[in-house]
């Protein structure tokens, strides 16, 4: 009698100590399966957000038509040595950038800001501008003169329609 109980006591306390190991090897995998299951959901949001990013960045450039760079280049081949750029933006956005929503572009128009210390040489770079065949028409949106040397300016460049 005295065996069977100490052989009951012995049996229950290796099936507590074989259940706590299993229970603790379970409630492991269970944290690391809830850690992976919130990786694995904030790598797919992360994922949707790039491919957001990447469609506006790929509608953007299918709708420049890669021109960018030839209209850039070519605004800024003429400059005169008394000109510095400061900005030059090719389709310009019309409104803030919103998270889920298209970029709106002002088709067609390329805004070039910047300094000059020579007036006549602005004036004839702007003339310059005007016969370029692809460029409808340049307006002077805003000229000063900062100092006795030197003036701002921003210029609107509408472009002709492909």
């Amino acid at each position: 009698m005295k065996f069977g109980l100490v052989f009951i006591l012995i049996g229950l306390l290796f099936n507590f100590f074989v259940f706590n190991y299993y229970f603790e090897a379970v409630h492991s995998l269970q944290q690391t399966s809830q850690i992976n299951q919130t990786t694995k959901q904030k790598l797919l949001e992360l994922n949707g957000s790039v491919n957001k990013s990447q469609k506006m960045v790929d509608d953007m450039l299918k709708s420049s038509s890669s021109k960018s760079s030839f209209y850039v280049n070519a605004v800024i081949q003429g400059l005169p040595n008394s000109i510095l750029l400061t900005e030059v933006n090719y389709q310009p956005l019309l409104k803030r950038i919103k998270s889920g929503q298209s970029i709106e572009t002002d088709h067609n128009t390329m805004l070039v800001s910047g300094e000059s210390n020579h007036s006549e040489s602005f004036s004839k770079w702007i003339a310059d501008l005007e016969v370029i065949d692809w460029v409808e028409k340049v307006e002077i949106l805003h000229y000063e003169d900062t100092s006795t040397l030197v003036s701002n300016f921003s210029l609107k460049l509408i472009i002709a329609h492909d």
